[in-house]
C-alpha cells in the first residue's frame, strides 16, 4: 500500500550544494555519490537536516530526455559556500504544494501526476519556481526498497 499526503506549504528560501546535471534521469546515481562524497569529506552528514534533493530545471514531460537539466543538492548553512565542482543553488521562497509519498521507484511518474491532478482539482495555479524532490531515507535499505519523498510543485 502507498502511503500519501499533499498540503501547501510556504517556504523559505533554502540554499543547496549540488551538481547540475544534463540528460537522463537514470544516470543521477553517480552524481548522488559524487555529491555524498563530498558532504562526508565536509562532515555535512550528520546534520540532522541533512537531506538529499533532486531539482528539476526543466519540465521532464515537455523536454527532450537529452536536454533535461536537473541538480542533485544538499541543504547546506547560509554561511558555508561550496568549492570546485559543487555549487551554491537555492530553492525559491514561495507556495508549493507538497505530496509526501512513502513509494517504489516505478511509482514517481504516477505520485508526481497525483501532485498535478490535486493542483489542479483544488484550483490552484501553477508557479513559476522550479519543481523538486526531497529524500527523507535510502531507499536500499527501506525494508519494502521504498522512498520517503517529498514531490514539490510550485503554485500561486
Amino acid at each position: 500500500m502507498t502511503k500519501e499526503l499533499i498540503t501547501v506549504k510556504e517556504l523559505e528560501e533554502i540554499k543547496l550544494a549540488g551538481i547540475t546535471c544534463k540528460g537522463e534521469l537514470g544516470n543521477c546515481d553517480s552524481y548522488y555519490e559524487k555529491l555524498l562524497n563530498w558532504a562526508k569529506e565536509n562532515n555535512l552528514t550528520q546534520s540532522p537536516n541533512f537531506k538529499l534533493i533532486t531539482i528539476y530545471h526543466d519540465n521532464v514531460q515537455m523536454t527532450a530526455p537529452s536536454e533535461v537539466r536537473w541538480s542533485v543538492c544538499t541543504p547546506i548553512d547560509n554561511n558555508y559556500d561550496p568549492q570546485g565542482y559543487i555549487k551554491t543553488l537555492f530553492i525559491q521562497k514561495g507556495k508549493y504544494a507538497v505530496g509526501h509519498f512513502e513509494i517504489t521507484e516505478d511509482l514517481f511518474q504516477q505520485s508526481w501526476n497525483k501532485v498535478v491532478d490535486w493542483i489542479r482539482d483544488n484550483n490552484y495555479e501553477f508557479g513559476t519556481q522550479e519543481s523538486f524532490e526531497v529524500y527523507y531515507n535510502d531507499n536500499k535499505t527501506h525494508p519494502e526498497k521504498k522512498f520517503i519523498v517529498d514531490l514539490v510543485i510550485p503554485i500561486k
